[in-house]
């Protein structure tokens, strides 16, 4: 909810800083921002800002934007290997085939 409400606030300040910008630059014309310097780089300014704005809205946050997260030195890769499946003395991560054969799992049906 609070993502879409920057995304919406982003365009909404791009859109104010074209205006702005387009006053400066005398394109749209009728007012005291017309041919203003100001306004030709307040303008930009203003619509960088809500690009940034829009940005932070479309950014992913938590664990969905780093799915290789590592825990306690073994890595999470695509739920296949958890942190219960180290079973070495070295240290080293057993697949989960090799976690399956080893405990009885579905791979041993004989």
């Amino acid at each position: 909810m609070k993502s879409r409400l920057f995304v919406v606030a982003g365009i909404v300040v791009i859109i104010i800083g074209a205006v702005f910008a387009l006053q400066g630059f005398g394109v749209i014309e009728g007012s005291a921002m017309s041919n203003s310097h100001t306004f030709e780089v307040v303008g930009p300014l203003v619509a960088l800002a809500g690009l940034v704005l829009a940005a932070l809205g479309l950014r992913r946050r938590g664990p969905a934007a780093l799915p290789d997260v590592a825990f306690g030195g073994a890595p999470l890769v695509a739920g296949l290997v958890r942190p219960a499946d180290v079973h070495n003395l070295d240290g080293q991560v057993a697949g989960r085939s090799e976690h399956l054969i080893r405990h009885g799992g579905p791979a041993q049906q004989a």
